[in-house]
């Protein structure tokens, strides 16, 4: 049950350096009732300078019940530089039971520097 209220003050400074490898195996059973009024105001001023090196190994088993009554307001804007060196592998058993109530009030000012090396059984 997914009744999202989202009040987005968005600053973001990205500095990704992710060294990422992924092991998906999706098995995904979606039971998905959704009402979506999507009015989307994004500003996005994108500088992005992402080396992705993705260690991870998820064994997830997801079972989604999804109801979402979504009211979005977002304006694209996109200006997009992105340097991408992307190396995924994907391996994902997903099992998920969901009950999210989720009120957010974001002011994000991230500076990432990611090194993961992930072993998951969820």
């Amino acid at each position: 049950n997914l009744n999202i209220n989202l009040n987005h003050n968005l600053n973001f400074n990205l500095n990704l350096n992710l060294n990422l490898n992924l092991n998906l195996n999706l098995n995904l059973n979606l039971n998905l009732n959704l009402n979506l009024n999507l009015n989307l105001n994004l500003n996005l001023n994108l500088n992005l300078n992402l080396n992705l090196n993705l260690n991870l190994n998820f064994n997830l088993n997801l079972n989604l019940n999804l109801n979402l009554n979504l009211n979005l307001n977002l304006n694209l804007n996109l200006n997009l530089n992105p340097n991408l060196n992307l190396n995924l592998t994907l391996n994902l058993n997903l099992n998920l039971n969901l009950n999210l109530n989720l009120n957010l009030n974001l002011n994000l000012n991230l500076n990432l520097n990611l090194n993961l090396n992930l072993n998951h059984n969820l």
